[in-house]
């Protein structure tokens, strides 16, 4: 979760994490965004929506939503999302695993916003994925480290080589 991870960043415990979204107001956090990702709404299979190439997120206002449970960092955004289109989003179910959430919204317990990254894998119960054309929903992934210090080498080697490999992504 969210807070655990810069806890046990400014403790000392580790020196780099991944982390969605980056934290832009630690003072002793320093980082850096690695990819910026689309959000998709997710639908069971047999939603009348399903099977549109896109829909504005107003359209869900109805809907019962299956959300991460609070300290998720995918939460805020989405509630974000659904107060930039006019709604509060009714949730109907709270989970703290993306495969949860999945099969909850496959199995028509409700529909949710994911990033592609977490709809990339199959599983038995697969939800509709369906793009978002109003609001655009994204969430950034970074690593940070402590502010205001050198990272040690085994670190610094590894920060370099997630810049150059997610550089690399956005020009394939």
């Amino acid at each position: 979760m969210y807070p655990s991870l810069i806890r046990d960043l400014m403790k000392g415990e580790i020196d780099l994490a991944f982390i969605s979204p980056l934290p832009d107001d630690h003072e002793g956090v320093a980082g850096d965004v690695l990819l910026t990702e689309e959000l998709f709404a997710i639908l069971p299979p047999g939603h009348p929506l399903a099977g549109k190439e896109s829909i504005d997120l107003i359209e869900l206002k109805d809907e019962m939503f299956v959300l991460f449970s609070e300290g998720y960092s995918l939460r805020p955004i989405v509630w974000e999302a659904c107060h930039k289109a006019g709604f509060k989003p009714k949730i109907g179910f709270e989970g703290e695993e993306t495969e949860t959430i999945r099969g909850l919204v496959a199995a028509g317990m409700g529909v949710s916003l994911l990033p592609e990254m977490a709809l990339q894998h199959q599983g038995p119960l697969h939800p509709a994925m369906v793009r978002l054309r109003s609001p655009q929903v994204t969430r950034t992934v970074g690593v940070i480290w402590r502010a205001n210090e050198k990272l040690p080498l085994v670190a610094k080697v590894f920060h370099r080589f997630l810049l150059d490999f997610f550089a690399k992504r956005k020009t394939d």
